[in-house]
């Protein structure tokens, strides 16, 4: 994919990294009102190797006293240190929860030690560091010291003392800019992945590259134009390419119902008759007609009656409005299963012709039957309709593969939209 495409996925999928930074800050500031803020004080300990037989030079002495920082820190993490610690305090906290709460961490390359104490209350974080750091020390001397009472080998002395926490570590806003931008990066992946993963048709560039064609117009998906006034011009845009391709007979085609094919082709028909042009408008779909529904025409005389009976055709038509004439499909035709494959449908296609400019047949889904197909093969070109958001790129990719099959024409395509978007919006 090129950047372009990862772009266009991001444009389409903007709410999904909103949503996910909203939540993310939701989150954060949810956990800071459940989880109270944490303060932090730290007293410091410089310890020093004292002087005595094992210690000769200063360069040792202060290898010695690294040696030993390493050591006192593990004493302040002891239970004896924490009992001290406890008791020296003279409150209710317990030795487990003075361990809990007091951290001790060397000073690299030096012969520092930080003792750390991080409670809820601040004043209180500073006592425990300053406690700890106290008691350390004793514990150091008594542990240095040697029972025939030579110099303790080593000692510490306390060179700072914790101070009061001013702020939380971390602060709710460092807690609520981390979290939202953890958010808005989570959402960023969530929404490059769905988009990726997405085999919907969403735009024009999705349905040109499922149908290997131009895609002549973004059109509404709402309903049937009553009049030349009430037509889109997206639809007579759509008429001039069709006229273009040179094409008389016009099979409107999608993979799937609901794809706003029955639409398509009325609107097409309307504004081919513009310009004082002759159309004729067949309800070839045998498995739903709608036509006579949707145009408010009588359900018969119909397409089922032409085929019993040749010499009804021309009475079997009927004005829908002028310039446009219309051959429906009674549903309630009990043969209409087997009508597909009739001899006598090339035969009405080849007389309208004749009588016409143009006649556009509003065909079966592709996918669902071979009626499709049939008025593929006796029309000039295909017209291949997909539906924004619902239209599936695998379907309509086999039902272009299923088209070229039969060697049909596919003129271009033509992508619906659930509201008007604009003449310009997402021409391909």
């Amino acid at each position: 994919m090129e950047i372009s495409d990862y772009l266009r996925i991001l444009r389409a999928n903007w709410w999904i990294i909103v949503l996910f930074g909203i939540l993310a800050a939701a989150v954060a500031l949810l956990m800071t009102r459940i989880l109270p803020p944490k303060y932090q004080a730290t007293a410091q300990l410089f310890v020093t190797a004292g002087g005595g037989p094992a210690v000769i030079e200063a360069y040792q002495g202060d290898l010695f006293a690294r040696e030993r920082v390493r050591s006192y820190a593990a004493l302040a993490a002891s239970p004896q240190l924490a009992e001290r610690v406890a008791d020296q305090l003279g409150d209710p906290t317990t030795a487990a929860d003075v361990a809990s709460k007091v951290t001790a961490d060397p000073v690299e390359d030096t012969v520092l030690l930080n003792i750390t104490a991080t409670d809820q209350d601040p004043e209180r974080a500073r006592a425990i560091s300053n406690a700890a750091a106290q008691q350390l020390v004793k514990l150091v001397y008594e542990l240095e010291t040697s029972t025939q009472g030579d110099p303790p080998a080593a000692g510490a002395t306390v060179v700072d003392y914790g101070h009061l926490p001013a702020a939380s570590q971390p602060t709710p806003i460092a807690r609520l800019l981390v979290s939202l931008g953890a958010g808005l990066v989570l959402g960023l992946l969530v929404a490059v992945g769905y988009g990726v993963l997405d085999r919907r048709i969403r735009d024009p560039r999705t349905l040109a590259i499922a149908s290997d064609t131009r895609v002549m117009s973004t059109v509404p998906a709402g309903a049937i134009a009553g009049s030349s006034q009430t037509l889109a011009e997206d639809y007579r845009e759509l008429c001039v390419q069709v006229r273009e391709t040179g094409a008389k007979v016009v099979a409107v085609v999608s993979a799937d119902p609901q794809d706003g094919r029955t639409t398509v082709a009325a609107n097409l028909a309307l504004a081919l008759a513009e310009g004082e042009h002759t159309v004729v408008l067949v309800d070839g779909d045998f498995q739903a007609p709608e036509l006579a529904a949707k145009l408010h025409l009588a359900p018969t005389p119909d397409l089922t009656t032409v085929l019993h009976d040749p010499a009804t055709l021309w009475s079997s038509l009927q004005i829908w409005v002028l310039g446009v004439e219309v051959l429906v499909t009674d549903p309630a035709a009990t043969e209409l299963r087997t009508m597909a494959a009739a001899d006598g449908i090339g035969e009405v296609v080849k007389q309208l012709r004749d009588a016409h400019d143009y006649i556009v047949i509003d065909t079966p889904p592709v996918l669902h039957g071979s009626a499709a197909l049939r008025f593929a093969a006796l029309s000039d070109g295909v017209l291949l309709v997909g539906r924004s958001r619902r239209g599936h790129r695998g379907r309509v990719e086999a039902a272009v593969a299923t088209i070229k099959g039969i060697h049909g024409r596919l003129l271009g395509s033509v992508l619906t939209v659930r509201t008007r978007r604009g003449r310009n919006v997402g021409r391909a």
